[in-house]
């Protein structure tokens, strides 16, 4: 096993493994976190294009797909934000939260204010918090 050594407040985005990049997609990612209490905020962002449209950015075909996090006391609120170019449509996406270094398991997880099912693994201090269609903005864990 190789070690992998991330940054506390990092954010790390994925997508499926593919045998080439025509198949590559960022319809289904999964969003790793690593929480540290001592880190009050982290940032990250994805950017994303429709793969075929040479200088897609110059033409305003993209989307770039931020991540924050916030710790307040015992509160951590991990929002996402996409910003369109102006010719670009997104597409459906579903996001796969996975929050690591989660040393007990939190009491509720809110997503845009309703209360959401997890799955807490204590052996390796992770939360899963199973992907939606794209609605997701506001994700809050209470610890």
């Amino acid at each position: 096993r190789i070690p992998v050594f991330v940054r506390a407040g990092a954010f790390i985005p994925m997508a499926a493994d593919v045998q080439s990049t025509r198949e590559y997609s960022t319809k289904h990612l999964k969003l790793h976190y690593w929480h540290d209490a001592s880190v009050p905020a982290g940032s990250g962002k994805v950017y994303d294009d429709d793969g075929e449209t040479p200088d897609a950015f110059a033409k305003g075909k993209y989307e770039l797909l931020h991540f924050t996090s916030s710790v307040r006391g015992k509160v951590l609120e991990i929002r996402l934000a996409s910003v369109t170019g102006a010719d670009y449509k997104r597409p459906e996406r579903s996001v796969e939260l996975v929050v690591h270094n989660v040393e007990a398991r939190p009491s509720k997880i809110e997503v845009d204010g309703r209360q959401v099912a997890f799955d807490y693994n204590a052996g390796r201090l992770m939360i899963e918090v199973p992907g939606s269609r794209d609605e997701r903005r506001a994700i809050k864990i209470a610890m």
